[in-house]
């Protein structure tokens, strides 16, 4: 009995000791985009979009990443120089990626793409564990696109609303000056 506890003890520090020893294995980092599924990437036949994936890392040292275009190369490419990217500890990394469609592309299609980024592991010898995500979304031909998706997109829908904002507050405070001499007259 007390060898079977004894032995049931010893199993217990071993998985311990492993599980331990696997934390310093554990890797964290994330990829963002404006487009995920749900949020498709909205193109009209023949046209070009260059588009960016946001590389984030909360480790404790630089992460080496590796991208490669999983499903849909036939539209979407890596226009960076190289596909491996490190990602600073704590920070983040772009990857540039451009989106095509065939000039032939019929309306109403549906192109899903992958990017996958893998975790390039160097760890002199020793056993490495390597973390893989994978950034997906889809391409959707359209007829005519959403000219209000185009303004976000290239943030030009910020900057006329900021010009809007700007001509409002400028227009009512030379209304309101007009206003203001025009009852210091009368007084006078």
């Amino acid at each position: 009995m007390k060898k079977n506890i004894l032995t049931i003890m010893k199993r217990e520090v071993v998985i311990l000791g492993i599980l331990f020893l696997c934390i310093n294995f554990i890797s964290a980092f994330g990829v963002s985009s404006l487009y995920y599924p749900g949020n498709p990437l909205k193109l009209m036949p023949g046209e070009a979009r260059n588009i960016t994936l946001v590389l984030q890392s909360s480790e404790t040292s630089d992460t080496t990443l590796k991208a490669t275009v999983a499903e849909g190369s036939d539209i979407l490419k890596i226009i960076d120089s190289s596909d491996t990217y490190i990602v600073p500890v704590q920070g983040r990394q772009t990857v540039n990626l451009q989106v095509t469609l065939p000039k032939n592309a019929k309306a109403g299609t549906v192109y899903p793409v992958k990017v996958s980024l893998s975790q390039v592991v160097k760890n002199g010898g020793m056993i490495g564990f390597a973390t893989a995500i994978d950034q997906h979304f889809d391409v959707v031909v359209t007829k005519n696109p959403n000219v209000f998706d185009n303004l976000i997109q290239n943030n030009t829908l910020m900057y006329f609303i900021g010009g809007l904002l700007v001509v409002g507050v400028l227009t009512v405070t030379a209304i309101r000056k007009k206003k203001s001499k025009k009852i210091h007259h009368k007084k006078k």
